[in-house]
């Protein structure tokens, strides 16, 4: 026998208020899967692969340098170009501040 005082089933059959309700809502707030963090072991091979990149690129610029180019403005570029390998391989192995 039904209860006289419950609130009337929609016809359909599905029960909008109980999904609705703020504990439910509450609940599945509470235990949404987030996105996992970032690892740091990862993030730390991916900066190791990133240098030895650089240290290649440096190999290649300094052959390119020695190949002694008569035209001053494709040495500088050269030289230019080794600068900037290297600035930018000693801002990946400087050690990064805890966030």
């Amino acid at each position: 026998m039904r209860d006289p005082y419950a609130p009337p089933h929609p016809p359909h059959g599905f029960h909008t208020r109980v999904l609705l309700s703020w504990v439910f809502v509450d609940s599945v707030i509470r235990n949404w899967r987030r996105e996992p963090g970032p690892d740091p072991e990862e993030e730390l091979r991916k900066v190791e692969l990133a240098i030895r990149q650089l240290e290649r690129a440096e190999l290649y610029v300094v052959s390119a340098i020695n190949l002694e180019l008569s035209s001053w403005e494709h040495r500088q570029a050269l030289l230019d170009l080794r600068c900037s390998v290297l600035a930018a391989s000693q801002l990946l192995r400087r050690p990064q501040p805890l966030r």
